[in-house]
């Protein structure tokens, strides 16, 4: 793998552009690491590095039903950057959709009912845009901004009159959202390997060390192109550390 550094830099991270009933949202990290050549390249002068690549977390999301869980509505496609409000997909008539974490839901919901769990949905609700309230009371208030909510789903509500929700269907992602990697079609039915929807939630990530004359030519948040065979990422340098010493047959220098 070759990075190719226009400026300054340590520590690059690259995001990959265009990579490839109730509900269990799992969490999978993946963290597979590399040796790469990275090269830096500033005005004329240009120097290698061995450099370690890490693979950036990825997430699942399973979705179960008490019979077949068959996907009926596929709302997103690989590449695609999803983000708290979006509608995850549609699963043997149930929709799903991500709100802001955290998210502290553990019961389904039905209008009149009181809590903390009430309070973390309202919150999550006011971040998305709908004023819902924040008195831990499913009021008419909280109940429509479900309405809303469930309209810009383009989906009914489980239940109307009273509004009740299933605490399943509302799945947490973080404020930047997460990169689709894969999801499942139209028609498929989920299974333990086939989930709803695989999510990259970080970046890969370049990581080599850069003498004292090398770092000081790196700035942070340079842009910075890695390529792996005919493939290209596109990041930014994250961080540049400082100096170590060597230790045992490592190098001396900034962590990159």
């Amino acid at each position: 793998m070759l990075g190719v550094v226009s400026g300054a830099a340590t520590e690059m991270e690259a995001t990959a552009q265009g990579m490839a009933g109730t509900a269990e949202q799992t969490t999978r990290q993946s963290g597979t690491a590399m040796r790469a050549a990275v090269e830096q390249r500033v005005g004329d002068t240009s120097a290698s590095f061995a450099g370690t690549v890490a693979a950036g977390k990825t997430r699942s999301v399973a979705v179960t039903a008490e019979g077949p869980a068959v996907v009926l509505r596929q709302t997103v496609k690989p590449g695609q950057t999803v983000r708290p409000g979006d509608v995850a997909g549609e699963v043997s008539g149930v929709t799903y959709v991500f709100l802001p974490e955290p998210l502290a839901l553990y019961r389904d919901l039905t209008e009149g009912d009181t809590g903390e769990d009430v309070s973390s949905l309202q919150r999550a609700l006011e971040k998305v845009g709908h004023t819902a309230g924040k008195d831990g009371v499913l009021d008419a208030r909280t109940a429509r901004a479900l309405r809303e909510l469930f309209q810009e789903a383009g989906a009914p509500l489980p239940q109307d009159t009273p509004v009740s929700v299933g605490w399943r269907q509302f799945i947490p992602l973080g404020s930047g959202g997460a990169q689709v990697v894969s999801a499942a079609g139209y028609g498929a039915t989920l299974t333990d390997d086939q989930p709803l929807l695989r999510l990259q939630t970080s970046p890969p990530s370049v990581q080599f060390t850069a003498d004292v004359t090398q770092a000081a030519a790196l700035r942070k948040g340079q842009p910075v192109r890695v390529a792996a065979g005919s493939a290209a990422l596109e990041g930014t340098v994250a961080a540049i550390g400082d100096f170590q010493a060597a230790q045992g047959e490592g190098r001396a220098g900034h962590t990159i």
